[in-house]
């Protein structure tokens, strides 16, 4: 029975990719969605991406699928041989159809794109388990076979975390929901009487069981504060399998009777271990000034940006009042001083090669992971350059990022924001070959009081890794941009500079323990209650400051202070995230009042749940941080993990430009995109791919009535959805490195 099983899988193998090339639609897939639904994947042909050089020689080769023909009953034919219902051939009673546009290419400033198709086929009868289903149909060049097994049968109505789950992890869940087009959403009414069992891999028997239950209804409303939004992010009602007493180590699916499995997935200590080590090296792959060889990745290049081949020219403009990133097409008003800087270093940020002001906080957010649970990383696990150097490699990535703004340090100790270039990065040009002009913003009081945080906090954490001599220059370095940003800050940055000056005072009080830090530190906090918020949206953003302060330990302090910012951490993390994630079907948590785009699906934002539990070991945020990263590595509708190079799914068209022109025809792994996008109004004139209401003009239904967590598409020429920040992988690197297990456990 077993051998007949696989023989039929390998059966389903060959038959399932129809056609070749773009002599017609790619008929790809079959998976089951239930017992009466069954979904067929089709692109309508073939791209061809722009090359290294050109950058615009794209095209596409396309055969439109007969959308017409493919949503007719009469153009399928269901048989069996072994369900004696299916013994004569039937036609499906229904097809629904959802599509949206993918590889959208550039071919000499037009941009044709592929379609890709998922059409739903409702069955006279429901499948029966262990029965062989062959479906044909007049559109496509091949018959789809289809084993319906629900404890091998992939269903995309099941979502997980592909890439695991830890033992004492105290919420573990698979969700339940689909969403079928014009047909609207899977109702699963039914699926309270159905059981789901966990089923180990290797034997194939069911370890655990239980029943699904409701967790959330497409009735209860939108799961955010903003005004437009006004349904769940899966648009459809979503159940949940709750496995949260099950703890045995393992490779596993979630297999649900009468609608198929999972991906497959882990349950050991260290399950995070490797979403960590591949968002960290997604850091190291986006470092600027620096060969990337083959003894550390097979994503090679050779040295970009250094000061022989690219000219960073000073100016006088400060970005703390006005930002000139991006590809500023408004350069009026830039004064070069006509010296030319001598820096080099720091990350490209997302898809270009400039530095943003905000990656200090880059390397703080690696450093206070790393200074909450030390024990967690170490020296050599990351292959990097200065792996073997004693350090912690989270350490050594984060120093990479502080020594690029350390060179930007003048003697008398101003530090500028960092660089920006003339335009966007030119067609077909990476890296390597970049030939845009680069600037370096004047020395400005946020900047440097950023770079006293984070210098602080290199400082303390090195000699928390058994390093103090090398602290010393950072320190000194803190010091000088301490002294010269209280020197040079203006009536009218005051506000501009308070929360980032609150933040250098606790952390330059934490590495030396003068008084006259701490009495800066307590001059500018506004935290006056253990139920103030930490941020408030255009008010204030001291979370940083009250984080570095209560996790200090100094003769002198305020106990009654520090106690106050530890129960005021606790509440914000409450607020923000415990009780947001509890109203959203998927656990995730974040603040309930943040737009839906620019990573709101993709990236964990929870240093706040970090810092809680490091001061107060309370497992419920633990638990939300578990749950937040579980939607993020796969259990969302589009069983996406959202990392690339990570999960059986993962985004293969992103805008990463080194990535484009490799010869490894996959993307940098450890790369968090922005990702989906909410549904934002009619297309514009005169647009293109780089517009996202074009890009959702190319679905079907409406844009307007798909679910806003599947609003993404594999299209690297939208920057909106498709591109990154530094930022966001670090946060990921933060987040999955917190859950990682202790050496011991390793």
């Amino acid at each position: 029975m077993k051998n007949s099983f696989w023989l039929c899988w390998f059966t389903v193998c060959c038959l399932l990719v129809g056609g070749k090339g773009a002599k017609g639609a790619q008929w790809q897939s079959v998976v089951p969605i239930s017992e009466r639904i069954v979904a067929l994947y089709v692109v309508d042909g073939k791209s061809y991406p722009e090359t290294l050089g050109h950058g615009d020689d794209g095209h596409v080769e396309v055969v439109p699928l007969n959308v017409v023909k493919a949503v007719r009953s009469a153009t399928y034919k269901v048989t069996s041989p072994d369900d004696a219902r299916y013994r004569t051939a039937r036609q499906p009673i229904r097809v629904g159809r959802k599509s949206k546009g993918r590889e959208f290419v550039n071919a000499k400033g037009k941009y044709p794109y592929l379609f890709e198709h998922w059409l739903y086929l409702v069955l006279p009868q429901p499948m029966q388990r262990g029965k062989t289903y062959r479906i044909s149909s007049s559109l496509a060049p091949k018959v789809f076979v289809l084993c319906f097994d629900e404890r091998r049968a992939r269903s995309e109505t099941i979502h997980v975390n592909q890439i695991g789950y830890a033992p004492e992890a105290p919420q573990k869940f698979g969700y339940l929901s689909a969403w079928l087009g014009d047909m609207g959403q899977l109702k699963g009414e039914e699926w309270a009487q159905k059981s789901f069992h966990l089923v180990n891999v290797k034997t194939g028997k069911s370890v655990f069981s239980g029943r699904p239950t409701l967790r959330r209804r497409l009735t209860d409303g939108p799961e955010g504060g903003q005004p437009d939004e006004t349904a769940p992010y899966a648009a459809t009602d979503t159940w949940q399998c709750d496995f949260s007493a099950f703890r045995t180590p393992g490779q596993y699916v979630l297999s649900v009777d009468g609608i198929g499995c999972s991906f497959p997935f882990r349950i050991e200590a260290d399950v995070y271990r490797q979403a960590f080590l591949t968002t960290l090296r997604g850091l190291y792959h986006q470092r600027c000034g620096i060969a990337l060889d083959a003894k550390h990745t097979r994503w090679t290049r050779a040295t970009c940006h250094l000061p022989a081949t690219a000219k960073y020219w000073q100016v006088t403009q400060r970005n703390m009042d006005k930002s000139f990133s991006d590809g500023h097409q408004n350069k009026e008003g830039i004064t070069k001083t006509g010296e030319q800087r001598n820096i080099w270093g720091g990350w490209h940020d997302a898809g270009d090669w400039d530095h943003e002001a905000w990656h200090p906080e880059v390397s703080n957010m690696l450093l206070m992971v790393y200074e909450m649970a030390p024990e967690k990383f170490r020296d050599g696990e990351s292959n990097i350059p200065e792996s073997g150097n004693g350090v912690p490699d989270i350490v050594d990535e984060a120093r990479w990022g502080i020594d690029f703004y350390a060179r930007l340090q003048r003697p008398s100790g101003g530090v500028s924001a960092g660089t920006f270039a003339d335009w966007w990065p030119r067609r077909g040009e990476t890296s390597t070959t970049d030939s845009m002009n680069y600037y370096v913003y004047a020395e400005e009081p946020l900047a440097t009081y950023k770079f006293a945080s984070s210098a602080s906090r290199l400082a303390w954490c090195l000699r928390l890794a058994g390093k103090p001599e090398q602290s010393t220059s950072y320190v000194a370095g803190a010091r000088r941009a301490w002294e010269w940003a209280q020197n040079n800050t203006r009536t009218d940055d005051e506000k501009k500079v308070r929360d980032e000056r609150l933040h250098a005072a606790a952390a330059l009080f934490k590495v030396t323990g003068e008084a006259k830090y701490l009495a800066a530190f307590k001059q500018d906090l506004l935290i006056d209650k253990p139920d103030t918020l930490l941020s408030v949206w255009d008010s204030h953003d001291q979370r940083w400051g009250v984080w570095t302060y209560a996790t200090t330990q100094r003769p002198g302090m305020d106990a009654d202070l520090k106690a106050r910012l530890v129960q005021a951490t606790l509440h914000y993390a409450q607020v923000e995230f415990v009780e947001t994630a509890a109203k959203r079907a998927g656990r995730y948590g974040y603040n309930w009042w943040k737009p839906m785009w620019f990573g709101a699906a993709t990236t964990p934002e929870t240093m706040p749940l970090i810092m809680a539990h490091a001061l107060s070991r309370d497992p419920k945020y633990l638990g939300t941080q578990y749950t937040t990263c579980d939607y993020i590595l796969g259990g969302n509708p589009l069983n996406m993990t959202w990392v690339t190079g990570l999960g059986a799914r993962s985004p293969q068209n992103i805008s990463h430009i080194e990535s484009w022109y490799d010869s490894i025809p996959k993307p940098v792994p450890g790369i968090l995109i922005l990702g989906p996008y909410k549904y934002s109004g009619q297309v514009p004139e005169n647009s293109g791919p780089w517009e996202v209401r074009w890009v959702h003009g190319s679905t079907y239904p409406d844009a307007r009535q798909w679910p806003a967590h599947e609003l993404w598409f594999e299209n690297r020429l939208t920057p909106t959805m498709s591109e990154f920040t530094v930022g966001s992988i670090a946060r990921g690197a933060a987040a999955f490195g917190y859950l990682s297990a202790g050496k011991s456990s390793r």
